[in-house]
């Protein structure tokens, strides 16, 4: 048994003109806010002005900005998992003058962080180079503009961030609390195997531990030393496989996973994996990389209970597989209204049913009540966006799916709970005891 898997995660990369294809939303992905008229404050001085005002469309995985006047050539996505810093940048020259101008001629807000002549500033890394983006609306209304971008875009950063567990292979991470491991939001266990060995492809040690089998990914600890463990979400699999052990008709429970820094033990051969998997989505421009790979293997010879390694193995392969198609990112930040406003959102898309909403968007209210003061604000702050960009967004209210649960069902997921946080103004699902993303961050 020998499974490779498509690694298409825009969160991680970071590519600058890339090819429109690109800019297509993934399984999983989902436009929150656009915003018109945004300027690349950093483009070359000498390029036309239709080229340097463009459309910022931020989704749940990274941000986008495409050139008005080239929408299919001049662009840029930066992932979500690539940013490291966002903060408010200072115009210059002539420009900063001709800000301020149209700053006097709007309505002063002294409440508002982001006044007329400051910018947006994203700082990112990406392949060990670090980049700046410098963004600006060019609205009259730029003031006001100017601070809902920021603000919205530091709120989804932070919620991205703070949900790192559902993509990101993680080890000796605070997962595991008094012999128990902390389950995510929606996150059930399947399995629990104790006396599992691990060991890697460099010849680590076999230590034995629990294994953990959840709707969402793998989890082993170390019961003598419960710091020493490795969480492994289904979506950031690259490949699984049996491999045999030398004298011996038993076999490996192998998974391949791109590697950071944490996992020098666990490196492993480069060969080892297709090397088509090990490179983004094949687009044109700049933002190319391939993966360092980590490798993590568990020995189930000395599992407490009888455990038949191919059963096991088809399990995990079926919900990797099913996590990948309908993959649970953790982030869930959704516009809300009314069936009408919908409607009227979904308007451009094609594939209209015969009701006026797109085919699969089911055009109902999902928690806060359309009408209230709440629902208002979230509307006003949290802009849906479904028509005249790149994104071919399909859904504006939808579903969530428990990823990895071999279930046929049609009808398993359930609706989405949304909250808003008063102090940012922005809509998201909430876990359990958290009423704010500020709840969400002491988790």
């Amino acid at each position: 048994m020998k499974e490779v898997f498509s690694h298409n995660r825009p969160d991680k990369l970071l590519l600058i003109d890339a090819a429109a294809d690109a800019l297509v939303l993934v399984p999983g992905e989902y436009a929150i806010v656009r915003f018109d008229d945004v300027e690349d404050v950093r483009a070359d001085p000498t390029i036309l002005d239709s080229l340097r005002f463009g459309t910022v469309t931020l989704t749940n995985l990274r941000l986008a900005w495409n050139s008005r006047g080239d929408p299919n050539g001049h662009s840029i996505s930066v992932g979500l998992s690539t940013v490291t810093k966002i903060s408010v940048g200072n115009l210059h020259g002539n420009r900063q003058k001709e800000a301020i101008g149209l700053e006097e001629n709007a309505s002063h807000d002294k409440g508002l962080f982001i006044t007329g002549n400051r910018s947006v500033v994203l700082h990112a890394t990406f392949n060990q180079i670090g980049y700046k983006f410098e963004l600006k609306s060019s609205s009259r209304e730029f003031t006001q503009q100017n601070a809902n971008f920021f603000n919205i875009l530091q709120s989804v950063y932070r919620a991205h961030d703070t949900t790192r567990m559902y993509r990101r292979v993680r080890v000796r991470s605070s997962i595991v609390r008094d012999g128990q491991p902390v389950l995510l939001s929606r996150e059930v266990i399947l399995d629990n195997i104790r006396n599992i060995g691990l060991t890697s492809a460099i010849g680590v040690s076999n230590v034995l531990g629990t294994f953990v089998r959840t709707s969402h990914r793998i989890i082993w600890f170390s019961p003598n030393n419960e710091s020493y463990n490795v969480s492994i979400p289904y979506i950031d699999v690259l490949g699984l496989s049996l491999k045999d052990i030398k004298g011996s008709e038993d076999k490996l429970l192998v998974f391949s996973v791109p590697a950071n820094d944490n996992m020098k033990e666990f490196l492993s051969p480069y060969q080892e994996l297709d090397k088509k998997t090990l490179r983004s989505k094949d687009h044109k421009g700049k933002g190319l990389s391939s993966y360092s790979i980590a490798t993590f293997a568990f020995d189930m010879t000395k599992a407490a209970s009888s455990v038949p390694i191919q059963k096991l193995a088809q399990n995990v392969l079926m919900a990797i597989q099913k996590a990948h198609a309908r993959p649970d990112y953790g982030i869930e930040i959704k516009a809300q209204g009314s069936a009408d406003d919908i409607s009227a959102l979904a308007s451009y898309e094609q594939g209209m049913s015969i009701s006026g909403n797109p085919t699969g968007t089911e055009a109902t209210k999902v928690g806060l009540q359309t009408g209230s003061k709440d629902a208002e604000k979230i509307l006003r702050v949290i802009q849906a966006v479904v028509s005249r960009t790149n994104f071919t967004t399909q859904y504006v209210v939808n579903n969530s799916c428990v990823p990895g649960i071999a279930d046929d069902k049609e009808d398993t997921s359930g609706k989405l709970a949304i909250a808003l946080d008063n102090v940012l103004g922005v809509a998201f699902q909430p876990a359990l005891g958290a009423e704010s993303l500020g709840d969400l961050w002491k988790l």
